[in-house]
């Protein structure tokens, strides 16, 4: 039996949320992400362990009496405090946990209010280092930095190390985290800006539990959870990227179980797959969340949530208990600002099924804010703002396996524009857009603005 939506909806949302409850005013802080959930809390500068960087907002400009605790325990270094994270609704908080930490919620009091975040666990491991200027012969310390990902990876990284990526341009080729080996954490170091421009291979994130985080992506270079087949890579976090340039298929794509893709910038100006290539490529897995990312200028979708039959055997793709939630996503050249559809040419059962889509901002794109496709099952569209794309709000396509979409609580704003410049045809002028054959949904209580209407069709 499937749950009741509002049952549902309040399930999903709880299993998926990063953030833990927070305090309430205009000013409280709030925890929205962090870059790790576990690390060395010895070693590294000082003594006091690798870097944990947290993500949210109302940490204020600088630290005063702020403090960060883990279990109750006061971290043993502040590295920066208020700076702005790649995606600038963000401010940064980063500090050095310190050997006294044990297991625990991460929390940090500002002005006497106090957020909590998500459990830190202290691992055994190492502080081991990259640099432009490095040596691979050298020992991969801050002090003396290796120069290649890809050789500390291979060569050097043990379970639970964090590698530290020192700023500057880096023109390595494939980097492949390949499966079966330890689970490491990538993370820029504390104020500077890495920046890898070799596009002719990408990030290959392959193995499970591992973490990305703070890297720039140039020129075609991307990061991406490979398709592997069942079960595929688990519980990979890839955390606060930018991507620029002309990309490819993707700028990041998922496969697999419990990954999370929060607070990365992808701002693009094409691709060179025409319509194929899309800033984040959502393939099959359970349990991801896709956070507070920013999607902007792909040819394509800025999020494409989609699979299909890819070979003649193959095994059934589903995409189940998804959060699309605190996005920015518009300015798709061709296509809309996200897609939700699934192929199922052999009969498999491929399906789209649990999604929440909230609280996120879709303007500007060449049709639609959001478009339902084929598959898709137990959708709820709430609290967004979806802001005079090129021809709809909304559209959901006149397919019979679309079932259980509720679409509620938005503010749509859909008045006559130019934006659509490709394809206009294919949608009419409407808010939102209901195919006759889609079955069981839903639309109520949103605010339509512009003259927009909905259509039922």
């Amino acid at each position: 039996m499937i749950p009741g939506p509002r049952r549902w909806w309040a399930t999903a949302a709880a299993a998926l949320l990063i953030a833990g409850p927070v305090a309430t005013g205009a000013a409280a802080p709030r925890i929205h992400f962090t870059d790790v959930v576990s690390g060395p809390v010895r070693g590294g500068a000082g003594g006091l362990g690798a870097p944990i960087t947290l993500f949210g907002t109302g940490f204020g400009d600088t630290r005063g009496a702020s403090v960060v605790t883990i279990g109750g325990v006061p971290v043993g270094g502040y590295v920066l405090w208020g700076a702005r994270a790649h995606n600038p609704a963000h401010r940064m908080v980063v500090v050095q946990p310190g050997p006294r930490v044990r297991a625990g919620r991460i929390a940090i009091t500002v002005a006497g209010r106090t957020a909590t975040g998500p459990r830190f666990t202290p691992r055994p491991g190492r502080v081991l280092a990259i640099a432009p200027g490095g040596d691979d012969g050298a020992a991969c310390t801050l002090a003396r930095p290796c120069a290649t990902l890809q050789h500390v990876i291979d060569e050097r990284a043990r379970r639970g190390d964090r590698v530290l990526v020192r700023g500057g341009v880096y023109r390595e080729g494939e980097v492949w985290l390949r499966a079966g080996g330890p689970p490491v954490a990538i993370t820029r170091q504390p104020g500077e800006e890495p920046v890898f421009v070799n596009g002719s291979r990408p990030l290959i994130a392959e193995r499970d539990g591992v973490t990305v985080a703070g890297l720039g992506f140039r020129d075609g270079k991307s990061a991406g959870i490979p398709d592997t087949g069942l079960p595929g890579p688990r519980g990979v976090r890839l955390i606060d990227n930018t991507f620029a340039g002309t990309i490819g298929f993707s700028a990041v794509d998922s496969h697999g179980d419990g990954h999370l893709i929060a607070g990365n910038v992808c701002r693009v100006s094409g691709s060179t797959v025409g319509t194929q290539g899309h800033c984040f490529y959502i393939s099959y897995g359970r349990g991801v969340g896709v956070l507070h990312n920013i999607a902007e200028g792909a040819t394509g979708y800025g999020i494409h949530v989609f699979d299909q039959q890819r070979a003649t055997t193959d095994f059934r793709r589903v995409v189940r208990d998804l959060l699309i939630q605190g996005n920015r996503v518009g300015a798709s050249r061709e296509r809309s600002g996200m897609i939700l559809s699934m192929g199922d040419e052999g009969g498999l059962g491929n399906r789209i099924d649990g999604v929440v889509v909230r609280g996120n901002r879709f303007a500007g794109s060449n049709h639609a804010g959001i478009v339902v496709g084929a598959g898709v099952g137990r959708l709820r569209v709430a609290g967004n703002t979806i802001g005079d794309n090129g021809r709809q709000g909304v559209n959901v396509a006149d397919d019979p396996t679309i079932r259980d979409v509720v679409i509620s609580g938005n503010t749509i704003i859909q008045s006559p524009n130019r934006l659509c410049r490709s394809n206009c045809t294919w949608f009419a002028p409407a808010a939102v857009e209901v195919g006759a054959r889609a079955r069981e949904v839903v639309v109520t209580g949103n605010r339509l603005l512009g003259g927009g209407r909905v259509l039922r069709r």
